[in-house]
């Protein structure tokens, strides 16, 4: 199967799982890479995965300040015990998936498996397919212990 047949049935898949993200995407890479944008496809690659996280960050902060989230409750989460695990939960997510970019960075055979385990996630258990990253730490962690 060549990059095309691969991004149409990635698209195919999609629909089957009902993940409107993964169709975008492929719909966009499938988009430059038919009209030969070489650039867009290569600034993708390189910057895209810094855009795409800066954007999920702003998305996730503006809830401080649009009123969803009041400030007296930014202070209380050091005071309650979901509280707690939740900073600890946001501090190993984080430290997995700063790993995570190393190990994709080192190791690029491992994207064709995340893709694979992570269109299984969105398929299968209604996922949603913010976890490479984080999967690719947790992998470089199990590599680690591995070794």
């Amino acid at each position: 199967m060549n990059e095309y047949g691969l991004a149409i049935f990635l698209i195919i898949f999609g629909f089957a799982g009902r993940n409107d993200s993964l169709i975008y995407s492929m719909i966009i890479i499938l988009t430059l890479k038919c009209l030969k944008q070489d650039y867009f496809i290569h600034l993708l690659s390189d910057k895209g995965l810094n855009i795409g996280v800066t954007i999920l960050t702003a998305a996730i902060l503006v809830k401080l300040f649009d009123g969803s989230v009041d400030i007296s409750i930014f202070f209380e989460s050091f005071k309650t015990r979901l509280g707690i695990i939740t900073i600890l939960a946001g501090i190993l997510t984080a430290a997995a998936a700063g790993r995570g970019i190393i190990a994709l960075q080192n190791n690029p055979e491992m994207i064709s498996s995340l893709v694979i385990g992570t269109i299984a996630g969105i398929f299968f258990f209604k996922g949603v397919a913010v976890g490479p990253l984080i999967a690719a730490g947790f992998a470089y962690f199990i590599m680690s212990i591995v070794k």
